[in-house]
């Protein structure tokens, strides 16, 4: 038979023990070995359904800890296989004989593993909820995004569809928009022994690890392994320095296993182990060197076992050699979607998802931050608690950064090293704007590495005991954009040596506090006409105490471009004519604005043909407008002058 040339008799007939196949699952396992994975074929052998065999298979699948759909599915077993037969004809199956049973061992280990891994806090939650209750896929990226290699240029026409910023109608682009395949991050794991899962701050790598441990106690994923979860921080400080393993044992020793140092080394030596460690950025710079060498001990004495990291991705200074690195990519609409429908219906708040996803498709600006599994999550709370987000954008997206830069750490107790000890949030944030602001004014939503250093240097060589010697500045300017970006996220490298901020909204954010706090209000007056201000603009007067003098700058200017524009004046005019003749309980002001705006919607100006502007009327006609006050409908009067008039909706 096929399946004998390929693999070894005696060697199926221990795997078979050791996976606790049925005969029924063993005979479709052989089957479709012989048939190369062909169900079809497979069926006919044992005169069952396809189906039947597809339902054997699937036990067998979930046995070997493996999931996805597809041809894929089966090869990779039957490479699974191959690689234990050719590890030694069966040697490491042979080794569990002597082992406990996998479940017995993870019946053992269970309460530990959900105790630690089973809920997530985070916030200001009044109450851990249920992991399994709000978990949604985690996607990655296989190429790390700070590795591509492209110009600013190329990142905006990546964007924009090839149009320059100037020529692009500036409609709310995403600085996070994906442009490579997302993989599943559960196939990523089957897929590779050793895995570094790199990610933003708040991207959700813990609870990606947390959701493994879980899925695996529970047979769901990698049902032939143990899971076992270590935070790094907490190893790295415990008292007398142990090695991982020893470590490791230690958790099982609490569980109350007898040999946990013995059982802990068979069983990763065996393949058995799932072994996911969380959080090397958050381990001290004292330790560092100690635990990546621990890290890289286990990783090459039990190869045979599955080994998962996680970093920020700015954090990572060091590189495994046998690792590979993947990137956790930000939610898309389906993600943003399925997390809050988890969310409130774990908080028993169902009717608040459609009105939440209704507000957050309305703010364009808010939904950037959803891309962020923190910010959705903060959104998400906020929303839950008011039934609605705050009318000021300005406040909101400060309790973002507030969050980003004090809070995240802080609420888990974590310090991390400072390369000025008296950098504080206050002066954090004042350097953000001033470079928001720098880069804003002159279109640069993607900026080099050395606009943002030298913003940094000037800024902080005004700092007290700041260093006056060029290069030590430069030195220091570099490692304070690396910690703004590794600690706080608010900084991305897009590509090599490319930056921009995280989300278009905080770029935005930080430029409007900067011109608040100058109170440069020319700088806004200048920029008036251009579309990409717009929600700077906003910002700035929602951030304001009293706007008098920024509202008298902007109507200067706007007096100025009026009365330098015949059109403009003569649309005015008009307009003001017809507010005047129109009959209802709204101020002159409501119908003057209304009709203003319709105007620019139609783009009627007076000097085009008249019977253009018939034709756009009588094809517009009849559609509903509203303003917060009146909602009405647009008529075409049919009169000689090719006017237009409103009519009120009751």
């Amino acid at each position: 038979m096929v399946v004998m040339a390929t693999f070894n008799s005696d060697f199926l007939d221990r795997v078979r023990v050791q996976k606790d196949l049925t005969d029924s699952q063993f005979a479709a396992l052989k089957a479709m070995c012989e048939c190369d994975g062909n169900a079809k074929n497979a069926a006919t052998k044992l005169f069952i359904s396809e189906g039947s065999v597809k339902s054997r298979m699937t036990q067998v699948y979930a046995r070997f800890g493996l999931g996805g759909k597809g041809r894929d599915k089966f090869l990779r077993l039957k490479n699974k296989l191959l690689e234990m037969q050719q590890r030694g004809a069966g040697s490491d199956v042979e080794k569990t004989d002597s082992l406990p049973d996998v479940e017995e061992l993870r019946s053992q280990v269970k309460a530990d593993i959900k105790r630690r891994c089973g809920t997530m806090r985070v916030l200001d939650m009044e109450r851990p909820i249920e992991l399994g209750t709000i978990y949604t896929e985690v996607n990655v990226l296989e190429k790390l995004t700070a590795n591509q290699r492209c110009s600013q240029q190329e990142l905006i026409e990546q964007i924009t569809g090839g149009n320059s910023p100037e020529n692009f109608s500036f409609d709310r682009f995403g600085l996070t928009r994906v442009r490579q395949e997302r993989v599943p991050g559960l196939e990523a794991v089957e897929r590779n022994r050793a895995l570094m899962v790199l990610g933003k701050p708040g991207a959700g790598k813990t609870t990606f690890l947390k959701y493994l441990a879980i899925a695996c106690l529970s047979g769901e994923f990698m049902g032939d392994r143990i899971p076992i979860f270590v935070t790094l921080k907490e190893f790295a400080e415990a008292d007398g320095q142990p090695g991982l393993l020893e470590f490791i044992a230690t958790q099982w020793s609490d569980c109350d296993m007898e040999d946990a140092n013995e059982l802990v080394e068979k069983f990763l030596k065996a393949g058995q182990g799932l072994v996911l460690l969380d959080g090397l950025d958050e381990v001290r710079s004292e330790d560092n060197d100690r635990v990546i060498k621990e890290i890289k001990r286990l990783g090459d004495r039990y190869e045979a076992s599955n080994l998962l990291v996680t970093c920020r991705i700015a954090a990572r200074e060091y590189i495994f050699e046998r690792f590979v690195e993947v990137e956790v990519s930000d939610f898309g609409d389906k993600e943003i979607h399925e997390f809050t429908t988890h969310w409130f219906t774990a908080k028993n708040d169902i009717p608040k998802i459609e009105p939440f996803l209704v507000r957050l498709n309305k703010e364009r600006p808010v939904k950037e931050l959803a891309s962020s599994p923190l910010l959705l999550t903060l959104l998400c709370l906020v929303f839950g608690e008011a039934g609605d987000l705050p009318r000021s954008r300005a406040e909101l997206y400060k309790e973002g950064v507030d969050l980003l830069l004090k809070k995240w750490d802080g609420k888990r107790n974590i310090q991390r090293d400072e390369v000025y000890k008296n950098l504080s949030n206050q002066w954090k944030e004042n350097l953000l704007g001033q470079l928001a602001l720098a880069t804003f004014e002159s279109g640069e939503y993607f900026f080099k590495q050395e606009v943002a250093e030298k913003q940094i240097i000037d800024y902080i060589r005004n700092l007290p005991g700041a260093k006056e010697e060029p290069n030590k500045l430069q030195v220091d300017s570099e490692e304070v954009l690396k910690a703004i970006q590794a600690q706080h996220g608010l900084l991305v490298e897009r590509a090599r040596g490319v930056y921009s901020f995280s989300h278009l909204t905080f770029h935005e954010y930080f430029a409007a506090r900067e011109v608040a706090d100058r109170q440069s209000w020319e700088t806004l007056s200048n920029h008036m006409l251009h579309p990409q201000w717009e929600e700077v603009i906003l910002l700035t007067m929602e951030s304001l105490r009293n706007g008098d003098r920024l509202i008298r700058t902007l109507k200067e200017y706007t007096d100025q471009l009026l009365a330098n524009d015949p059109g403009l004046q003569r649309l005015l005019s008009a307009n003001f004519s017809r507010a005047s003749k129109f009959q209802s309980t709204y101020t002159t002001s409501e119908v003057r604005a209304i009709y203003f705006s319709i105007s620019l919607f139609f783009n009627l100006v007076f000097d085009c043909d008249s019977s253009s502007m018939v034709d756009a009327c009588i094809n517009l006609t009849r559609i509903p407008y509203s303003s917060p006050s009146l909602t009405f409908e647009l008529h075409w009067s049919g009169d000689g002058d090719g006017s237009f008039s409103l009519i009120p909706i009751p």
